[in-house]
């Protein structure tokens, strides 16, 4: 903007009397295509926020999908890796998920989804990412000071998921568990397995 209005201030000065008439006519044109430049770069760059947003979020429940919860947990472990902190990564799915959907329908599958995410978000409110990861299997990474802190997270968000439906939480902690995202979550996978399986034994039992 700087250097059009100074190349259009030395052609005004330097050019002929006659063109001095158009000199209104070029300023409004030249602070209008200022503007309407400015306000096209500011819709692009919202538009592009706008498609990151949608790219990295789940459409059903509204948490990060995979990716978008990918990207925000290795964010989160390299600002605590800057402040010498901890975070714990949870993963969890239902428990006879299917039958819902066999039973009810997947509307009523969907409805269960939806309400899964209100209670994680309710459960952890200081989440660093809660994400949905397909089907019904969510994901935290939250901020743990130790082991036993990221253990009492899973019991509350255990006990939130109850009053909505079964689910089996298991939870890994940085950096005692695992060095990156990825072994996290393969380490909060199998607890949360674990999980699982010893409530199919008690309730065989």
């Amino acid at each position: 903007m700087a250097v059009v209005a100074a190349f259009w201030a030395a052609a005004l000065v330097l050019g002929p009397d006659d063109a001095l008439w158009a000199a209104p006519y070029q300023l409004v044109m030249l602070v209008a295509g200022y503007m309407f430049g400015t306000i096209g770069q500011q819709a692009f760059a919202e538009a592009t926020e706008v498609r990151m947003r949608l790219a990295n979020t789940d459409g059903l429940t509204g948490l990060l999908n995979r990716r978008g919860f990918e990207h925000a947990a290795e964010q989160a472990r390299s600002a605590v890796d800057q402040t010498a902190e901890s975070l714990a990564v949870m993963t969890f799915d239902l428990d006879d998920f299917k039958h819902v959907n066999d039973t009810l329908g997947h509307a009523a599958g969907d409805d269960v989804l939806r309400a899964v995410a209100a209670a994680t978000r309710e459960a952890l409110p200081d989440a660093y990412a809660i994400g949905r990861l397909g089907g019904d299997e969510f994901v935290a990474a939250v901020p743990a000071a130790s082991l036993e802190r990221a253990v009492t997270l899973a019991d509350r968000l255990d006990a939130h998921l109850t009053a909505v439906a079964a689910g089996s939480v298991g939870c890994a902690f940085y950096p005692g568990d695992g060095e990156t995202v990825d072994e996290l979550l393969i380490t909060a996978d199998e607890r949360a397995y674990a999980v699982k399986h010893a409530r199919a034994i008690r309730r065989r039992g």
